[in-house]
C-alpha cells in the first residue's frame, strides 16, 4: 500500500515538475566537484566524508548506469537487439560528455593526489564500476585508455597501501573486461607488434572512435606487475583476488600476451613466492601431520585451518600447499608457452633450489625425513602435465627419458640416486619415508620415472635365458625325441596329403608355442574373453595355475598359518568364467577383489602409454637368438626345491656354464632401484616390520603395472633365468629359506606364530594376559613370516587378476 502511494506521489510530482534531463543532472554534479577543488587549497587534508565530493561522484556513476539502461530499453523497443555489442558504437549524451571533456583523466589525477583523504578510494571504485558498463567499441577510446593506464601505474607505486582492496578490485575488473573483449589486449598491453594488432582487432567501422596504439616498447607489462605487487599483501582476500586476476590474464589464448607475461617475470615470481613460503615452515614440523593437510588456493583454505587438527606450523604448511596448488592450476590452465615456462621455473627454484638442497644439506635424519615427506606431498598434489614432466626431468634427468640404453648410471643432474641411497639408510625412519616416496611415484604412473626405475633395465630381456646360451641336457633330449617322432610321422604319412597338412599344422603350432614371446600376438592368441582389457600371452600364460602355486608354496608348509587354496587349472578357469562368484571357497577373496579394483584403475591410467602387449627381445637381435621360454618345471614344494639346486636342468645348465666357451660378457643388470628392492626382500627376516610392509607394498605397485617385461620379471617364477640374475621370486625363496632355518629355533614357535598373526591381522586384543611375550628378535622374525605369507597371496592374486583381464 505504501509503495503504491509513493509511486502515485512521485507521478504527480513528475507531472507538475518534470525530471531534470540526465545530461543536465550529470553536468551539475560534475561542476559541483570542480567547484569544490577551485575553492579549496592544496593543503586541504580533511576526509572525504566531511565533504560532498563522494556523494557527487556516486551520483555521476548512477546517472551513467541509468543512461545505459535507458539506451538498452530504447534499442529493444526499436528492434535493434539483434545488433551485436561490437557493431553498436552509439553512446549516450552523458558518456559523450565524459569522453569529450576527459573526465576520467581528472579522476586519475585526483586519485594520485588523494585529496581530500579517501578520494583515491572513491575514484578506484568509480573506475571499477564504470568499465563493465562501457560498450566494447568505446573501450579503446583515448579518453579511456590513458586514465586507465595512469590508475594501473598508480597501483604499482606502493605496497600494502590503505586502498589495496579497491586497487585489486580495479585490476581484476580490467582483467575481466580484457577477457570478454580480447581486441583490447594490444591496446592496453604496451607492446610494439603491429601484426598482432591486425590479427586480434576485428574489422569494425570505428571512424568516430579515436584509437591510441602505443608506439613505445616499455620493458614491463604494468597490469601484470600491479597484480604481482598485490601478492605481497598480508590480507588473504587481496592475495586471492590478485591470483584470480593473474589466472584470468594468463589464460587468454594469445601468443603475444603469453610472451609478454613471460618477459614480465610472472614465471619467476610465482615459484619465488613458493620457495619463500616453504622456507617459512618450522624445521621441527612432524612429517606425519602433512597427510592431514588438504589446502587449496581458494577461499576454503582459511576454513580448513579453523576446523582441522591444529599443530605447530599448520598455518605455514597450509599457505605453502595452497600456493603449490595455485602454481599447479596456473600451469594447467594458462597458455601452453607460459605454462611451460612456469613449470621450468618451479623445477629450478623450488625442486632444485629447496627440495634438492634440503636433501643434500640435511645434517640429521629428521631433516631428510621432512624433505622427503614434502616431496611426496608435492607429487600427490601436482596434476598439470607440464609440471609433472619437469618433475620427472628433475628426478631422473632429461637425457634418461625413454632412453633405450640398458643399465648404466643416471645423469649427473639426477636426484634419483640420492633418494635410492636414502632407501638403504642406516636409520629405518629415513628408509621408510624414502620407500613411501617411491610408492607415491609408482602410484602416480609417471611414465619417464617408471621407465628410468625399472623398464629401461628390463627391455633387453637379459633376465631370460636367450639364444646365446645352450639349453640344458634334459631339454635337448626332449627336443631330440620330439624331432625323431615328428620325422617318423612324416615318413609314415608322406603319401597322404591330408595327414601332411595335419603334421604341418602340428609343427607350426609347436613352433608357435616355443617362440610365443617373439611372435606377433595375432599369430597365436585366441579371441579375447568378454572381460579382458587387452589380450596378452605374457600377462595370461597357459600355466597360470603353476605360477600361482609357485607363489603360494614359497613359504614352507610348517610356517604357513592358513590353509592354501586349491589353485588347479580347472579351478582357475572356473573362477575366471564365473567372474569371482566362487571366491569364498578359496579364502583369498579380499586379495583378489582388491587386486581386481586396483588393476583396472592402473590399466586405465596407463592406457595412453605405448607399452607393448608382449615381452619380446630387442628387434636388433636375430630371430634365432630370440628368447624361448623353457620347459616349465614342477611347482616347488619348498624353497630348497624351488631354488633348483638339485634339479637336473639347473645342474646341467650350471655344468655347461662352467665351460670356457660360455659367454656371459653381457651380464644382466637390474639397475639400482630393482636391486634395492631385491635386497629388501632378501632381508625380510632381519628388517623392521614397517620396512617389510612398505617394501612389499612397493613391489605390489610395480606388479600391478601392465607392462609385459615388468610382469615377466616380477610374476613369472617359471621363467628360466641366467646364473647371477636376481628376480623377486628368487629373493622371496631366499628369505623363506632363511626363515625356515631361524623359526624352528624359537621355542613353541607354532603358538607364537599364531599369536603374532592374530596380533597383526586379527582384532585388537584387550586382554593383555592372552598375549604371548616375545623378545625383539623373535617378534621381528615371526612378523616377517606373516608378511611373507600374505605378500605371496597378494602376488598370486595380482597374477590371477592380470591373467583374467588379459586372456
Amino acid at each position: 500500500m505504501l509503495g503504491r502511494i509513493s509511486a502515485a506521489v512521485q507521478s504527480a510530482v513528475d507531472t507538475i515538475v518534470p525530471p531534470v534531463p540526465l545530461l543536465e543532472d550529470f553536468v551539475y554534479h560534475w561542476r559541483m566537484i570542480t567547484k569544490f577543488y577551485s575553492h579549496t587549497s592544496s593543503n586541504f587534508r580533511e576526509p572525504i566524508e566531511s565533504t560532498n565530493v563522494g556523494a557527487h561522484v556516486e551520483q555521476l556513476m548512477k546517472i551513467l548506469i541509468e543512461e545505459e539502461a535507458e539506451g538498452k530499453c530504447i534499442h529493444d523497443a526499436q528492434g535493434r537487439h539483434a545488433v551485436s555489442a561490437e557493431d553498436d558504437i552509439s553512446t549516450g549524451p552523458c558518456l559523450e560528455y565524459l569522453l569529450e571533456h576527459r573526465l576520467l583523466d581528472v579522476f586519475a589525477t585526483l586519485a594520485s593526489t588523494d585529496q581530500p583523504i579517501g578520494m583515491r578510494t572513491s575514484c578506484l571504485e568509480f573506475f571499477s564500476r564504470l568499465l563493465p558498463h562501457i560498450q566494447p567499441p568505446v573501450l579503446p577510446h583515448v579518453a579511456i585508455i590513458s586514465p586507465v593506464k595512469k590508475v594501473v601505474e598508480l597501483c604499482l607505486q606502493t605496497k600494502a597501501s590503505p586502498t589495496e582492496v579497491e586497487e585489486v578490485n580495479f585490476l581484476c575488473t580490467l582483467c575481466a573486461v580484457m577477457g570478454k573483449n580480447p581486441t583490447l589486449i594490444n591496446v592496453y598491453m604496451s607492446i610494439n607488434e603491429e601484426t598482432s594488432a591486425e590479427n586480434m582487432a576485428p574489422e569494425s567501422p570505428l571512424e568516430t572512435i579515436k584509437l591510441q596504439i602505443p608506439k613505445e616498447e616499455p620493458s614491463r607489462f604494468h597490469l601484470c606487475d600491479a597484480l604481482l605487487n598485490h601478492l605481497q599483501s598480508a590480507d588473504y582476500r587481496v592475495v586471492l583476488r590478485a591470483c584470480e586476476g593473474l589466472m584470468l590474464l594468463a589464460s587468454l589464448p594469445f601468443d603475444s600476451l603469453a610472451g609478454t607475461l613471460v618477459l614480465s617475470g610472472l614465471p619467476e615470481a610465482l615459484p619465488s613466492r613458493l620457495a619463500l613460503l616453504f622456507s617459512a615452515i618450522p624445521p621441527e614440523l612432524d612429517p606425519n601431520n602433512l597427510d592431514d593437510v588438504h589446502a587449496t588456493w581458494g577461499l576454503d583454505s582459511p576454513q580448513w585451518v579453523e576446523g582441522a587438527k591444529k599443530f605447530p606450523g599448520c598455518h605455514q604448511v597450509a599457505a605453502f600447499l595452497a600456493w603449490l596448488d595455485y602454481c599447479d592450476q596456473m600451469v594447467r590452465e594458462t597458455h601452453p608457452s607460459l605454462g611451460s615456462a612456469l613449470a621450468v621455473a618451479v623445477k629450478e627454484q623450488f625442486f632444485k633450489g629447496c627440495i634438492q638442497t634440503s636433501l643434500r644439506e640435511a645434517d640429521c635424519g629428521s631433516a631428510i625425513i621432512l624433505a622427503t615427506a614434502y616431496l611426496s606431498k608435492c607429487v600427490r598434489m601436482i596434476s598439470a602435465p607440464s609440471l609433472l614432466e619437469e618433475l620427472c626431468h628433475w628426478l631422473v634427468g632429461e637425457e634418461s627419458e625413454f632412453s633405450d640404453s640398458i643399465g648404466g648410471g643416471e645423469p649427473e643432474n639426477s636426484v634419483l640416486q640420492l633418494l635410492l641411497d636414502n632407501c638403504i639408510h642406516e636409520l629405518d625412519e629415513v628408509s621408510l619415508e624414502s620407500l613411501r616416496l617411491f610408492e607415491v611415484l609408482i602410484d602416480s604412473q609417471l611414465e619417464p620415472v617408471i621407465h628410468s626405475l625399472a623398464l629401461k633395465q628390463l627391455l633387453s630381456r637379459g633376465y631370460c635365458c636367450n639364444g646365446k646360451q645352450r639349453p640344458s641336457r634334459s631339454r635337448r633330449k626332449r627336443e631330440d625325441k620330439k624331432a625323431r617322432q615328428l620325422a617318423l610321422t612324416r615318413s609314415e604319412v608322406n603319401d597322404s596329403p591330408a595327414k601332411n597338412e595335419e603334421v604341418s599344422a602340428t609343427e607350426s603350432t609347436t613352433l608357435t608355442l616355443d617362440n610365443w614371446c617373439d611372435k606377433e600376438p595375432e599369430e597365436f592368441l585366441a579371441v579375447a574373453s568378454p572381460g579382458s582389457l587387452r589380450v596378452s600371452k605374457t600377462l595370461a600364460p597357459d600355466n597360470i595355475s603353476e605360477i600361482i602355486a609357485c607363489f603360494l608354496n614359497i613359504l614352507p608348509r610348517q610356517l604357513q598359518t592358513s590353509e592354501p587354496p586349491d589353485f588347479s587349472l580347472e579351478n582357475v578357469e572356473s573362477l575366471s568364467e564365473e567372474r569371482f562368484d566362487t571366491l569364498s571357497q578359496f579364502g583369498y577373496e579380499q586379495y583378489i577383489q582388491e587386486a581386481n579394483r586396483q588393476y583396472r584403475e592402473v590399466f586405465l591410467r596407463c592406457a595412453s602409454y605405448s607399452w607393448p602387449a608382449e615381452a619380446k627381445s630387442p628387434e636388433s637381435m636375430p630371430s634365432s637368438a630370440s628368447s624361448t621360454p623353457p620347459h616349465s618345471p614342477s611347482p616347488p614344494s619348498s624353497p630348497r626345491t624351488s631354488s633348483g639346486a638339485a634339479s637336473d636342468d639347473s645342474a646341467d645348465l650350471a655344468c655347461w656354464d662352467s665351460r670356457p666357451e660360455a659367454d656371459f660378457s653381457s651380464q644382466f643388470n637390474e639397475g639400482p632401484f630393482l636391486s634395492m628392492l631385491i635386497a629388501r626382500l632378501e632381508n625380510l627376516p632381519y628388517q623392521a616390520h614397517e620396512i617389510n610392509l612398505q617394501a612389499t607394498a612397493l613391489v605390489s605397485r610395480l606388479a600391478l603395472l601392465p607392462h609385459p617385461h615388468l610382469h615377466e620379471w616380477l610374476l613369472n617364477p617359471l621363467l628360466k633365468v641366467p646364473p647371477g640374475c636376481h628376480t623377486v621370486y628368487l629373493a622371496l625363496c631366499c628369505a623363506a629359506h632363511e626363515m625356515e632355518t631361524r623359526v624352528p629355533l624359537i621355542e613353541d614357535f607354532h603358538e607364537k606364530l599364531d599369536s603374532t598373526r592374530k596380533g597383526l591381522l586379527g582384532p585388537p586384543q584387550d586382554d593383555a594376559s592372552a598375549r604371548i611375550h616375545l623378545n625383539e628378535e623373535e617378534a621381528r622374525t615371526l612378523e616377517s613370516v606373516i608378511v611373507l605369507e600374505e605378500f605371496c597371496k597378494e602376488l598370486a592374486a595380482i597374477a590371477f587378476v592380470k591373467y583374467h583381464y588379459s586372456s
